[in-house]
């Protein structure tokens, strides 16, 4: 497997903005929706500096209630645009769309997975998760509680209504 600075190098080489390696070791980091990579060193806002701003704003996207999307969390600002919102957007290709409440069970299920999230969020705070991962956890019965309200509608592209009601809480933060 090639190591993580070689890809890097490679991707920078291709892309002459060398956004590509950018976002991977930003989604590894914040996200890690990458599996086999060491987390990264690089900070988010690098990403952010240099990426396109296409997403639509929190105000536009709507929750899987389809009603208006609400903040998820601020304390620890959360989102892959770090806004507090679970809002996807094309540079989001781990799709951050699923606000969960933190579990110490799903915390040590994610850094078994090789996404060590604890570093950055604790149990009982709330965090933009990749449908993915959360969807992982699910069905290894790990999957943390979720808020409706700031879900993106992109998270129903994988998981169901139904699934994400199994796990909700009141919105109330």
């Amino acid at each position: 497997m090639l190591s993580q600075h070689f890809l890097c190098a490679l991707l920078l080489f291709v892309s002459t903005t060398g956004l590509i390696c950018q976002v991977l070791a930003a989604e590894n980091e914040e996200g890690a929706c990458l599996q086999g990579f060491a987390p990264a060193k690089r900070t988010l806002q690098a990403t952010q500096r240099n990426a396109p701003r296409t997403v639509m704003s929190s105000s536009e996207q709507k929750n899987v209630l389809g009603g208006k999307l609400e903040s998820c969390c601020t304390k620890p600002m959360t989102g892959f645009y770090r806004d507090g919102y679970c809002r996807v957007g094309p540079e989001d290709h781990g799709v951050h769309s699923v606000c969960s409440e933190m579990t110490t069970e799903f915390l040590e299920f994610s850094a078994s997975r090789g996404n060590d999230l604890r570093g950055v969020v604790s149990a009982g705070e709330r965090w933009c998760l990749c449908v993915s991962r959360w969807k992982e956890a699910l069905d290894a019965g790990k999957a943390p509680p979720v808020i409706l309200e700031s879900c993106s509608e992109e998270a129903l592209k994988v998981v169901s209504m139904e699934q994400l009601k199994q796990y909700a809480l009141q919105s109330a933060q």
